[in-house]
């Protein structure tokens, strides 16, 4: 599924995509760790880390969600 969202980071710009998986995906408490560790920003001028930038959810504000889930046929 997706939808057209806005950055978790101040500005809160509307210019992202948001995919939702319809199945869980594992990884490993390393994998995780290495996820954190990556930075916005060139290496020479990295920003800030991508982790934990999470904001609360907010309303839908009329915005399409998008699926290719056939929930007619779904038992």
């Amino acid at each position: 599924m997706t939808y057209e969202g806005s950055t978790t980071h101040p500005g809160c710009w509307e210019t992202t995509v948001w995919i939702i998986l319809n199945k869980p995906i594992y990884i490993t408490k390393h994998e995780l760790y290495q996820l954190r560790k990556l930075m916005q920003g060139s290496e020479d001028a990295p920003k800030a880390p991508l982790g934990n930038n999470a904001r609360p959810v907010q309303p839908l504000h009329q915005r399409t969600i998008r699926t290719n889930i056939n929930f007619k046929n779904s038992e």
